[in-house]
């Protein structure tokens, strides 16, 4: 069951709107995921946000206002099968507006539909303060650390967090 919108939370921008990513948002996304990744350089996360798009575009979604992108959010099913929010980043003077709710709960609505019994995500150091509060606002909650995952020390640390879905078996 698909979580409740606040009627705040919807009248609160009203002249932002949910569209799939295309192609030629791709400039300007990887330059929002640039800043939630800052230990990545644009090529890589090129390397791995372009395939998503190919191969998953009912799971990347950007939020508008007019004709400008203030927002943008992919996933995907990631090895074995294990769903992925691979990046969500909202522009900072947007933040706190429920844009990034209405990504997040777009992503989650098409993993449900994909009959998926949980998601997963993961947090580096330089988010992790308000990606948590952000992501246990959501139902998540972590289920493990993973030191140095990424090889560059303390830097590379990531928190894997965890949803399970209400309607599922596990």
């Amino acid at each position: 069951m698909p979580e409740q919108r606040s009627q705040d939370e919807e009248s609160s921008q009203p002249n932002i709107t949910l569209r799939k990513m295309t192609a030629e948002d791709l400039p300007q996304v990887l330059s929002f995921f640039e800043k939630v990744n800052p230990n990545a350089t644009r090529e890589q996360i090129s390397k791995w946000t372009t395939p998503l798009l190919k191969d998953w575009p009912h799971l990347c979604w950007v939020a508008v206002k007019g004709k400008a992108l203030v927002g943008a959010i992919t996933a995907e099913l990631r090895f074995f099968g294990v769903p992925f929010i691979e990046d969500l980043f909202v522009s900072e003077s947007y933040r706190r507006q429920g844009v990034g709710s209405r990504l997040i709960r777009r992503a989650l609505d098409e993993f449900r539909r994909m009959g998926v019994p949980f998601v997963k995500v993961e947090s580096n150091p330089s988010t992790w303060p308000l990606a948590q509060k952000f992501y246990y606002r959501h139902g998540f909650r972590v289920c493990g650390v993973e030191q140095d995952r990424h090889g560059l020390g303390p830097k590379g640390d990531s928190v894997i967090l965890k949803k399970l879905f209400k309607d599922s078996p596990t």
